[in-house]
């Protein structure tokens, strides 16, 4: 997390600011660097103008590949309307605010990524900032990171819709190399994947969207070489996409794994059965 020291810093921090932000590297690790909150750090970066306009925005990537996986598994998109907004009134050198209510409330398109699991969170925090350097609010009732940001929810969904049933693996990462397929599957397996290492041995992304497992039952098929079968629909018009040989398991563990460290830990336990298994 970021340290808590605000407010005016020396001119050597400015300047190392500068330095940092102009080799590229994004506002959050530019706090952990200088060790003073990232809001301090948006604050300088605007004033020397250093600011990226847009960054990323239309180019696929691993990171941005990661964030629509975790989008599709666990997110979702929803209207906000705000009420309030605050007006600035000048009283001598300084510029006072004054909350106002707007006459008619203004929608606004949020996206939230749902997880419970802390390093996860952090995970989706940091690509998210080091994507789009944007601001990402967090909901501990909800266990929710919040995105408002206009530009960053035009983007993402511009790949593709989000919803239990409307969302699709973007043309984009079924076009794209290796790495960032790689990128996606873990994503969309760290919301919504679960491993079974007792009784039966598999992996089992569940979704009510069969095209969307589809989509990434072709990835794994073509791109990485594991073979998986599409089973449903059950209860709920639930779908599951199955992995449940020990050889393919390993193999997905190989060349994807998982970031979520619950999940990582039961796919490592695989290796230790000593027998083959495999199931219809």
């Amino acid at each position: 997390m970021f340290a808590n020291r605000r407010g005016k810093i020396s001119p050597a921090e400015i300047e190392q600011i500068a330095s940092l932000k102009r080799s590229g590297l994004p506002n959050y690790k530019i706090a952990e660097s200088v060790e003073i909150s990232l809001g301090t750090v948006e604050k300088y970066v605007k004033k020397l103008g250093l600011q990226i306009r847009f960054p990323a925005v239309g180019r696929m990537s691993p990171d941005k590949a990661r964030i629509l996986g975790y989008l599709h598994g666990d997110g979702c998109k929803h209207r906000k309307f705000d009420k309030w907004y605050y007006d600035y009134v000048r009283l001598g050198k300084r510029y006072i605010p004054i909350k106002k209510m707007y006459e008619k409330s203004r929608p606004r398109i949020c996206l939230e990524f749902y997880n419970t699991n802390k390093q996860v969170q952090e995970i989706i925090r940091k690509t998210l900032q080091q994507v789009y350097e944007c601001k990402v609010g967090y909901s501990p009732r909800k266990y929710a990171l919040t995105v408002k940001s206009a530009r960053v929810v035009k983007d993402l969904l511009s790949h593709s819709d989000v919803g239990c049933y409307s969302w699709r693996v973007p043309r984009e990462i079924l076009n794209a190399p290796v790495d960032i397929q790689r990128a996606y599957i873990q994503a969309f397996g760290d919301a919504e994947a679960t491993v079974e290492n007792h009784n039966r041995y598999r992996i089992r992304f569940n979704s009510n969207n069969s095209i969307g497992l589809n989509q990434i039952q072709h990835m794994l098929r073509t791109t990485l070489g594991i073979p998986s079968k599409l089973r449903g629909p059950y209860a709920r018009g639930k779908y599951y996409l199955e992995i449940s040989s020990k050889k393919w398991l390993l193999l997905f563990r190989e060349k994807i794994g998982f970031a979520h460290p619950e999940k990582a830990d039961k796919l490592a336990k695989l290796s230790e059965v000593p027998f083959k298994f495999s199931h219809p």
